[in-house]
Order: C-alpha cells, then sequence, then structure tokens
C-alpha cells in the first residue's frame, strides 16, 4: 500500500490550490480529506495522511487560498462561504464525493459548512477545535496587528491560542516546529485571519443534518473551550451529532494527541464504512 505522498497544485473555483495526497491508485476505501487551521498547512496532517493511506483510503490535504503554499488571495475572497466553496470544487475535480471530511478550527468550520450546505458531497464530517457559532472573542487587534506586521512580536500568543499549557511544556518538539512555521507568516495572515473571526454562525442551518458529524474539543482548548468546540456544535447537528473531549489537549488536539484523535476517527468512519480500524487492520494483513 503506498504511502508516498505526492504533492501538487490544482485549479479549481477561481483559485489555485496546493495539495498533497497519498493512498491506493484504486480506490479500496472512502476518500479521507483533511483541512487545516488558521495558521497552520496541509503538511500537519501528514501523519494521519499516512495511517489512513496504509489502510486503503485515498487521503488529500490542501492549503486554504490564501495560505500556506497555495495563491494569494484579497481580503474580500477569503470568507469561510468561499473557502467551503472552494472545498466542494475540491472534491468534485478529484471525484472524492461521499468522502470523510476532517478540518481543524478554520478546517472545521468549512467541514461544517459543508454538512449544513453540500452534504452531498459529504459522508462524515469530523470538526476538531472549531465551532457552529460567531466568533465570540475580541480578536479584533490581534487582526489589526497581523495585517501591518504579520505574527512578528505575537507568535508567543498565537501559540498560547494553539496550544495547551500541557503541550507547550511537554512536546517541545511539536512546539518549535509549529513557532517556526508561525514566525514566517507575513501581512496576508492578517486577510485570513479577518475572514474567519467575521464568519457568521452557521447552527441554525444544521438542524436535521443527514450527515455524521463529530465535534472533537480540547480540554484546555483556549480559543473554543468544550461546549463550543464538542456540545453545542452536537446539539445544533441533533441526532446525527455527537461529541468528544481530548485530555492534555488545547486547540490543534490532531498535532497534540495524534493518536487519540485517530481512534475517535476509526470510529467515525466506521459508522459509514461498516469496519472498525482494527478488523480492517486484521484483513488487510491476510
Amino acid at each position: 500500500m503506498s504511502t508516498a505522498l505526492i504533492h501538487g497544485t490544482v485549479q479549481v473555483n477561481g483559485t489555485t490550490l496546493a495539495y498533497t495526497q497519498a493512498g491506493p491508485h484504486k480506490v479500496r476505501r472512502r476518500p479521507v480529506v483533511f483541512s487545516h487551521p488558521l495558521f497552520f498547512n496541509r503538511t500537519q496532517w501528514y501523519e494521519l495522511m499516512a495511517r489512513y493511506a496504509q489502510r486503503g483510503h485515498p487521503v488529500y490535504a490542501y492549503d486554504h487560498r490564501g495560505q500556506g503554499e497555495s495563491v494569494r488571495a484579497a481580503r474580500k475572497d477569503l470568507s469561510v462561504s468561499t473557502l467551503t466553496e472552494d472545498a466542494a470544487a475540491f472534491i468534485e475535480h478529484f471525484g472524492l464525493q461521499g468522502c470523510h471530511f476532517v478540518g481543524a478550527s478554520l478546517g472545521g468550520f468549512v467541514g461544517l459548512w459543508l454538512a449544513a450546505l453540500r452534504p452531498d458531497l459529504v459522508s462524515t464530517i469530523t470538526a476538531i477545535g472549531s465551532s457552529a457559532e460567531e466568533e465570540y472573542t475580541e480578536y479584533d487587534t490581534l487582526v489589526d496587528h497581523l495585517t501591518a506586521h504579520g505574527t512578528a512580536g505575537v507568535v508567543d500568543p498565537i501559540l498560547n491560542i494553539m496550544f495547551s499549557a500541557w503541550t507547550l511544556e511537554n512536546n517541545a518538539a511539536l512546539t518549535t516546529h509549529w513557532r517556526a512555521v508561525v514566525s514566517s507568516l507575513d501581512e496576508r495572515i492578517g486577510d485570513a485571519a479577518h475572514g474567519v473571526i467575521t464568519r457568521p454562525r452557521i447552527v441554525e442551518k444544521l438542524q436535521d443534518c443527514p450527515v455524521s458529524v463529530l465535534a472533537i474539543g480540547g480540554d484546555d482548548d483556549h480559543a473554543y473551550p468544550g461546549d463550543i468546540s464538542g456540545k453545542n456544535i452536537a446539539k445544533a447537528v441533533g441526532h446525527n451529532g455527537r461529541h468528544v473531549t481530548i485530555e492534555h489537549a488545547g486547540h490543534s488536539a490532531a498535532l497534540e494527541q495524534p493518536e487519540v484523535v485517530a481512534r475517535h476517527l476509526d470510529e467515525q468512519f466506521a459508522l459509514i464504512d461498516g469496519v472498525l480500524a482494527d478488523r480492517w487492520d486484521t484483513a488487510a494483513q491476510r
């Protein structure tokens, strides 16, 4: 089973997105699409991509327009609505309809919007450290700084948003890597951040959602505490929604506790695929 990462760009919805893919050429399992948070990029998913590629899933991760290696974009073109249209076009371009969509923070916003507005494209949504509500924290000053200076002078506050106190104290290798990534961001990150904090709520549009939605929150998420990143999303979705909280994790649970997140993803995927990951492992070894 191939786990080699293949990198490329694709033109969809009037923009050019950078992406990475892995997995079998002949589809054996349902595709998985990963969508990253603000400040980070698609490389955060490589560990989980390898896991699911080895199990027979075609896996894809992409950078949002205006972030990572995707093309720059004007502020007016960086709304969550537009990013959702990008994700829909990406899924359609590669023929990934019916995929499992996994998003963190901003990527989770996109996933929830897909569940509400384009349920025909997805089978499950996992929103990690995300929200279906409007922004409740005053981030205007931070966005103004980012627009004028990039992340210079605010790297520590950003890391305190993105990681739990436990991770900052106990996982220097992880936080050192992402400190370098955050430190490299220029002024365009301010436009992307503006799109995040000005998003409208999606709560009402999630009611009676036909898609299975899993909301994962960290027990020390400073951006979206447990009710916002978990219970409120599941409640909005109704009988197709559920939520879990992960210990020793903040806003970036997929990076902070990847094995725990992966176990929850296994269960989420099994709701549709009809086979748990351990059963797939056994079958794959025969």
